[in-house]
């Protein structure tokens, strides 16, 4: 019913365009102000979804994104990609904080922890692998 508390929309609020190529990840963040996206053209992407405006490029990846991921603070994203890598990145500055290594092939899923110290990533290679945040190790725990 239209007008009624949690009634799903019936037409399109936004169109987020912006990517060269195949998007292949999407993700809002914790309290659901904001989408990140990643695409075939290598980059991730941070968007105001409720104003249809690209806020921020982030661009470091040797191939493209297939998963991506908001810390619960908002300080940080997560993403990774044909590139078997894992990239952290600082929000405000786009600058890449970290980069894990260790997949040995395409990974195609990544999510931070409860508390945000660690990211969780799971690839083509079959193997699930956790990395510590606080650390400065690029190996998995």
């Amino acid at each position: 019913m239209a007008g009624t508390a949690g009634a799903l929309p019936h037409q399109n609020v936004a169109t987020l365009s912006g990517h060269d190529g195949a998007v292949m990840a999407v993700a809002y963040n914790k309290q659901g102000d904001y989408c990140i996206s990643g695409g075939a053209d290598r980059t991730v992407r941070l968007w105001n979804p409720e104003k249809g405006l690209l806020i921020k490029s982030y661009t470091a990846h040797a191939h493209g994104v297939l998963g991506v991921c908001a810390s619960a603070d908002n300080a940080r994203i997560a993403s990774v990609g044909g590139d078997k890598q894992v990239f952290l990145w600082d929000v405000a500055t786009g600058r890449v904080l970290r980069k894990f290594r260790g997949h040995s092939s395409k990974v195609s899923a990544v999510e931070f922890g409860a508390k945000g110290d660690v990211l969780v990533s799971g690839g083509y290679d079959r193997s699930v692998r956790v990395w510590d945040c606080r650390s400065n190790s690029w190996d998995p725990i």
